[in-house]
C-alpha cells in the first residue's frame, strides 16, 4: 500500500499564501481526502499531519476562508460556536435565512432566482404543483418549499 502521507502531498499545490488541495472536493469546496474507506476533510488531515490529533469536540477552522486551503498556518482549532462566530464576523453568514449560501449561491442548488420567480408565477396562475416540479426537474417537496415560503425566502 502506498504511503498515505505521500499521497496527501501529491494533491497539494503550494502557492505564496494558501496551499490548495487539488484532489477531489466536497460540493462545498472543501478538500476531500479518502484513506482506507474513511472520508475526511483535507484541511483536517493537514492539521493532524502538522499538529497531531484533533481534540474531541473541536473543529479545524480557516483564517484565510479558502475551503481548499490546507496550509497549517491558516488553520486553527475552535468549537462549533467559534466557527459560527467566525462566519458571522467575516460576513459569510446570512442571519435572515440561516444559510451561508442562500438560493442559487448554494453549491447544491438546483434552482436559480429566475426559476423560483417563474415557478411562483406559474403557481399563481393555478398550474398544478406537480407540473411545476416536473417542469423544473425537482422533487415535489422541493417545489412546495419554494411555493409555500419555506425556502428561497430572500426572493419576494
Amino acid at each position: 500500500m502506498r504511503d498515505p502521507v505521500k499521497l496527501f502531498w501529491l494533491h497539494v499545490n503550494k502557492t505564496d499564501t494558501c496551499w490548495l488541495w487539488t484532489g477531489s472536493k466536497y460540493p462545498n469546496g472543501y478538500g476531500q481526502r479518502s484513506h482506507v474507506s474513511l472520508d475526511q476533510y483535507a484541511h483536517r488531515t493537514s492539521w493532524i499531519l502538522h499538529f497531531g490529533p484533533i481534540p474531541v469536540g473541536q473543529q479545524v477552522l480557516h483564517r484565510c476562508d479558502v475551503p481548499a486551503c490546507v496550509n497549517p498556518e491558516h488553520l486553527f482549532l475552535g468549537h462549533v460556536n467559534d466557527n459560527m462566530q467566525d462566519c458571522i464576523n467575516k460576513g459569510r453568514f446570512n442571519l435572515v435565512n440561516f444559510s451561508s449560501h442562500p438560493g442559487e449561491r448554494h453549491p447544491r442548488s438546483k434552482l436559480t432566482n429566475a426559476i423560483v420567480i417563474e415557478a411562483r408565477r406559474l403557481h399563481k396562475t393555478n398550474v398544478p404543483v406537480k407540473t411545476i416540479a416536473a417542469t423544473f426537474n425537482v422533487s415535489l417537496g422541493c417545489i412546495e418549499d419554494v411555493l409555500y415560503g419555506r425556502s428561497w425566502k430572500h426572493i419576494p
